[in-house]
């Protein structure tokens, strides 16, 4: 288990950062998924890992709420092949092959969770709300990553489910690690953690991110 989030968090380490946060209007819905994707070839990868290539083939961001790992029924292996078609023939194209998954635009991005498996300990998490949320300039991907996961909330509710946080404290030197180059702050008002994530996508500070869950354990990777 530890290492399959340990490999969530090399391949999103791999993702370059894209653009400043003020400086991009998220698409609408019609632009986004007419969105032209090229050369998308998969072959029995993961679901995970298949979204993961779409953003960086693509450049569309993705939030991915993956269903338990540790259930078999869960885990799709996906093989696609597809040249200059639709954002949203890729995105059905993958529901056709994992069909317990739906997508949908929330927050001006693309979000892709389970139909009907989603954990409560999950729904709760991604629920908690900031009435503020400070987001310091140069902050690293893993010191936010770990404060969300350190809030007094979700230590509440790890206790409630008997839930354990995989927080991975690793050095970071490369301009990859860090959200992006904004020039200031950003103080976040009255968002869920989900809106949160789904900010780092829709103003490109994050490609991607992933609520991975395997039994008892549980991680944010992005």
């Amino acid at each position: 288990m530890f290492r399959i989030i340990l490999s969530c968090v090399v391949v999103l380490m791999g993702f370059s950062i894209m653009g400043r946060a003020e400086a991009r209007r998220p698409p609408n819905r019609e632009t986004l998924l007419k969105t032209v994707v090229s050369n998308y070839k998969i072959d029995n990868a993961e679901l995970g890992d298949a979204l993961e290539s779409l953003t960086a083939i693509s450049g569309i961001p993705i939030g991915f709420i993956e269903a338990d790992r540790s259930k078999e029924k869960n885990n799709y292996l996906i093989t696609l092949n597809k040249s200059s078609v639709s954002l949203e023939q890729v995105l059905n194209d993958l529901t056709r092959q994992a069909p317990t998954y739906k997508w949908k635009i929330t927050d001006d991005v693309i979000n892709f969770f389970p139909i009907e498996d989603i954990d409560k300990f999950v729904e709760e998490v991604l629920s908690i709300r900031y009435d503020s949320f400070l987001i310091e300039k140069s902050v690293p991907r893993f010191t936010l990553r770990s404060s969300l996961l350190k809030d007094s909330r979700i230590k509440n509710l790890m206790s409630k489910y008997e839930m354990k946080a995989i927080i991975l404290q690793l050095n970071c030197g490369f301009s990859s690690c860090y959200l992006a180059n904004a020039p200031d702050s950003l103080y976040l008002n009255d968002l869920t953690i989900k809106q949160i994530l789904n900010y780092l996508l829709s103003h490109k500070l994050v490609p991607f991110w992933r609520f991975t869950m395997d039994g008892k354990f549980f991680s944010i990777v992005f």
